[in-house]
This record gives structure tokens, C-alpha cells and sequence, in this order.
């Protein structure tokens, strides 16, 4: 008996609660309030390390101005940043000869022997 009327007062309280906000609300019900939901994909590098970019560096963008001046001088090292939670497949493709993930790996690698890794 007790709890039908705490259940009773319960669900009428929700109901004023409810009432009031939307009359504070601004919107009528036919409105639909847009919400904007932005993913934020994170990339991590997994190549080797270079002066400015060491490995398991995480970006929002690799559109910062230093990481393009690598990418512009070694285009595979665009290749070697990936989505967060594919680090470790990517990383384990990295070390099996024939991927292509180790063929940009060793780019990177001639890439830092000429010393133009080192900007």
C-alpha cells in the first residue's frame, strides 16, 4: 500500500517537473533542437621516430604545418598514421615483409638515412 503511493507521488512530481521545463523551453514541440556531433578521429604515428615527430605521437589533424613539411618531403609518412585502435594491427603488418606498411616503414627509414629526416 505504501509503495502504490509513493509510486503515485513519484509520477506525479515527474509530471510537474516535466511541465515546467517545457514551459521554460523555448522551443515548440514541432521543433527539433539540432545537435552537432563531431567525431574527433585521432591518428597516432607509428613510424620511425624522426626529430619533431617521434613514434606514438597522437594528432587530431595531420595538417599541422611541421608534420606536412614531412609528408611533403616523404610522402609514406601520411601512410604510417593511423586510426588509434588499428595501432596494433598496423604495427604488426609493419614488421611482415611484403606489406605494404613495411615498405612505407623502410621509406621512412631511407628517408631519415639521407638526413633529411632530421629538420
Amino acid at each position: 500500500m505504501a509503495n502504490e503511493q509513493i509510486k503515485k507521488e513519484a509520477k506525479a512530481t515527474v509530471e510537474q517537473v516535466a511541465g515546467a521545463i517545457e514551459s521554460v523551453v523555448p522551443t515548440a514541440p514541432e521543433e527539433k533542437i539540432a545537435v552537432h556531433q563531431e567525431t574527433v578521429s585521432q591518428k597516432i604515428y607509428v613510424g620511425p621516430n624522426l626529430l619533431g615527430l617521434p613514434k606514438y605521437t597522437v594528432v587530431e589533424s595531420i595538417k599541422v604545418p611541421h608534420i606536412q613539411t614531412f609528408i611533403k618531403d616523404c610522402p609514406e609518412i601520411q601512410k604510417l598514421f593511423v586510426a588509434i585502435d588499428e595501432m596494433a594491427q598496423a604495427e604488426e603488418r609493419m614488421n611482415q615483409k611484403g606489406t605494404l606498411e613495411h615498405r612505407y616503414y623502410n621509406k621512412v627509414i631511407d628517408f631519415i638515412k639521407t638526413g633529411k629526416g632530421d629538420q
